[in-house]
């Protein structure tokens, strides 16, 4: 499995080079970014006939597009833009409900470093996947979790060696889709419901607002100081403001 990423910085004026670099690279998975192009302005390199394509683009400014090469994986993409994204900086796309990982992978709660809040619907999910006292611990301790640990905690559903990873993926995706795929589909909805998750876009809201607020006081000025000059953060006095 193949994921890349590139900042285009302009789709429209770099479209020889684009179309070199997916020609030689030939990724699973592309992310662009800074297309600055309204979407009736993307060429039809983000249309290309090989990829499930999503975008969401404006004017000269930022814009984002995903790209996913059919038969790389045995289900479609759902793709999704959040709502309250003004400025086409996200796009989000569901490919199945199981989580791999390699055993070199790590994890751990980074915001802490820079004094922000969490993004990314990291604060919907970890307290559902992990519990709400485990999850408080690894947002408030951010230990660095293994792979196995990550596994035993419920973050991720496989372990697998990097010699075998490829093998062992393509192995469990080709057991899901020889199983009965229509009721997988009504099973997931309703976890989906049992899980909340058709309340996630409302939450998204509430973390981007929350993201803004931190990130403009003083404990993230002070934390991205500390990652440039590769120093631990002091934060200073507790912070006893109410959260609205």
């Amino acid at each position: 499995m193949r994921i890349a990423t590139y900042n285009v910085n302009g789709v429209n004026g770099r479209l020889p080079v684009l179309l070199r670099w997916l020609e030689g690279v030939k990724p699973d998975i592309v992310c662009l970014q800074e297309l600055k192009a309204e979407p009736a302005q993307i060429p039809e390199v983000c249309k290309v006939a090989d990829y499930h394509a999503f975008w969401h683009g404006m004017r000269a400014y930022s814009g984002v597009s995903l790209h996913i090469r059919k038969g790389a994986f045995e289900t479609q993409p759902v793709f999704r833009h959040p709502a309250f994204d003004m400025e086409s900086r996200i796009v989000q796309a569901e490919l199945g409900d199981l989580v791999v990982a390699s055993e070199r992978a790590g994890f751990e709660w980074a915001y802490h470093k820079t004094g922000l809040s969490g993004a990314e619907s990291s604060t919907f999910f970890l307290p559902r996947l992990v519990g709400f006292r485990k999850a408080m611990e690894l947002v408030l301790l951010n230990p660095r979790l293994g792979a196995e640990e990550a596994r035993e905690l419920g973050l991720v559903n496989r372990v697998w060696p990097m010699e075998r990873f490829e093998e062992e993926t393509m192995a469990l995706a080709q057991r899901l889709a020889g199983g009965p795929t229509g009721a997988y589909a009504v099973a997931k909805n309703l976890l989906n419901q049992a899980a909340g998750v058709d309340r996630l876009d409302y939450h998204l809201d509430q973390e981007l607002q929350h993201l803004v607020r931190t990130a403009d006081g003083p404990e993230f000025a002070e934390g991205l100081a500390a990652f440039f000059e590769r120093r631990a953060p002091v934060f200073g006095e507790p912070v006893t403001e109410a959260i609205p």
